[in-house]
């Protein structure tokens, strides 16, 4: 505060205080306002010092850090295999000690990432980038709302389909789904597969008859033919009639009761 009569020699600064949120501004009060220096002199009492005003606001804000660890490993202790061929009082010196750990954990990397380049060249063994690859080569459309176990085999029954089609490899194809048995009719250019271990038309049947048609000859027609629960089979195995009647007609043609080998119930 600046009273009547107070003389200053140098220059007047004004340092001004005040709380405020983000939102509003702040009002500075006299008394919150303390002269530290005067420039000009002879300053009264009706001379008002007033400079610049800058506003200070705080805000508060969450940050949040994320980072990537990556781990590699080998079936080779590479350090140890480094240390071995330098001499023994290398191994009192902590930078040499700092170097071969460096270079050491980097030639981990470098062989875990070419085992696991290995490892896209088969697709049994090859995750979303090389079986994507794979999928091309074979014509088949990408469908990463699959499974990679489901991508992988169909991308096994594709390749296997390749080349000459024989009874057994065709065979071999469509028991990848239930077991079938293959009947060639060459007098009517038609292949008939009889479905053993699932009763009814299965659900997948579509998947299944685009995997055939991609292998089997194009002079071929083929059939997928269903087998059903007879009464039959039930009265052959004792089943009682309450015991049927705890299925609708549907559901117990549709259900598998008896084990399975090999084409025939037993």
């Amino acid at each position: 505060m600046i009273s009547s009569g107070t003389v200053a020699d140098s220059t007047a600064i004004k340092r001004q205080f005040a709380k405020s949120s983000v939102i509003t501004a702040a009002s500075i009060s006299a008394k919150q306002t303390r002269v530290v220096r005067i420039a000009s002199a002879n300053t009264s009492a009706s001379k008002a010092a007033v400079l610049d005003v800058k506003k200070y606001r705080t805000i508060s804000a969450k940050i949040t850090v994320s980072t990537r660890m990556e781990a590699y490993r080998t079936d080779r202790d590479i350090r140890a295999e480094m240390t071995d061929y330098l001499p023994r009082y290398y191994g009192d010196f902590p930078v040499v000690s700092a170097m071969i750990q460096a270079e050491a954990s980097e030639a981990t990397r470098l062989h875990a990432l070419v085992e696991a380049l290995v490892f896209e060249f088969y697709p049994e063994t090859a995750t979303d980038i090389g079986i994507t690859r794979f999928e091309a080569e074979c014509g088949i459309v990408t469908d990463r709302t699959k499974s990679l176990e489901a991508r992988r085999s169909e991308v096994i029954k594709r390749r296997r389909g390749i080349g000459t089609v024989t009874l057994p490899k065709f065979t071999g194809i469509v028991n990848e789904f239930y077991d079938c048995t293959v009947e060639e009719k060459p007098n009517e250019f038609r292949v008939a597969t009889t479905i053993w271990s699932k009763r009814g038309v299965p659900e997948n049947i579509a998947e299944m008859e685009r995997e055939v048609n991609a292998v089997l000859p194009a002079h071929l027609e083929h059939e997928f033919v269903p087998t059903w629960l007879t009464w039959g089979e039930i009265e052959d195995y004792g089943l009682t009639g309450e015991e049927a009647e705890q299925y609708t007609g549907d559901e117990l043609s549709k259900r598998f009761l008896f084990p399975y080998l090999g084409g025939r119930l037993s």
